[in-house]
């Protein structure tokens, strides 16, 4: 993933020549047809469902106490951003959503350390998304709607 700093210069070398005039095209337009904060939000990907890119990380929190699988998205489609353990005791989470090659909806595992966190960077799941800890301790959830 480029640094902020590395698209604001991709951007300023793209906008401006060598000498810092701008970059214009034969209408005395600026050639690049974009603005600094379109290339930081990354926004209107339009091979996305829901139409933003993955890379704006806004996102929900759900903090699951328990041991009871908890339908986190209350039956929608949703993109998975995290999971996090928070206690000082190893957790597993259980999480069913993840959409196969054939359409079909399956369970995947994962143990966390103490403290230990798993990126998924809004990874899609779907209407049947559940997180059920193993025991009961506090494990967050990231994850927002598509």
């Amino acid at each position: 993933m480029k640094s902020l700093n590395d698209m604001a210069y991709e951007f300023y070398k793209a906008a401006f020549k060598a000498d810092s005039t701008p970059n214009l095209d034969s209408n005395d337009n600026p050639a690049v047809n974009t603005t600094l904060s379109d290339a930081f939000a990354n926004e209107r990907n339009v091979g996305t469902s829901n139409q933003y890119g993955v890379g704006v990380n806004e996102c929900n929190i759900t903090v699951i106490t328990g041991t009871s699988a908890i339908a986190v998205s209350s039956g929608a489609p949703a993109l998975l951003f995290g999971l996090h353990n928070t206690s000082a005791g190893v957790v597993t989470a259980t999480i069913v959503g993840f959409l196969n090659n054939v359409g079909v909806y399956k369970t995947v595992i994962y143990s966390l350390a103490a403290n230990e966190s798993k990126e998924f960077r809004g990874v899609k799941v779907g209407t049947t998304f559940t997180v059920q800890p193993s025991v009961t301790d506090v494990l967050a959830v990231e994850w927002r709607l598509q």
